[in-house]
């Protein structure tokens, strides 16, 4: 490169400094710490005996994977294959039970989620089981 072509490209830096720069946010700018959730869920996972067997569960329900994959019996309401509202916001310390829950929740709506791990059961096993209920 040329001495002149570096010059160039020098002053061009400098005389467009706003290019990439920081541009307004149409939506606006939001402080989270100062947002009130609408709803606070804690799920809290256990290891009840259902049927002879031990399962893990959250919030007392073991999950149990539908022959129909969920997104398929929403979009087509197939009735009976989720158990919309089944699973309570919060740790229930009945019996266990097997189910295919789902939480319902408005839209664009601020939800506090907070994970109670219990000591007495293998952590990463559990992490995953909340992980993966909540994928779904």
């Amino acid at each position: 490169m040329t001495v002149e072509r570096l010059c160039y490209q020098t002053r061009s830096i400098r005389w467009n400094l706003t290019a990439s720069g920081p541009r307004p946010n149409p939506q606006g700018s939001y402080h989270y710490g100062l947002i009130k959730p609408s709803r606070t869920i804690i799920l809290a996972n256990s290891a009840p005996y259902i049927n002879g067997k031990q399962r893990y569960a959250i919030n007392s329900v073991s999950y149990v994977d539908p022959d129909t994959p969920l997104k398929l019996a929403d979009y087509f309401k197939i009735g009976g294959v989720l158990n919309l509202g089944c699973i309570s916001d919060q740790p229930y310390n009945g019996n266990g039970y097997l189910g295919t829950p789902v939480m319902a929740a408005n839209f664009r709506s601020y939800v506090e989620i907070v994970f109670q791990i219990g000591r007495t059961l293998s952590s990463h096993g559990t992490l995953m089981a909340i992980l993966y209920l909540l994928s779904v």
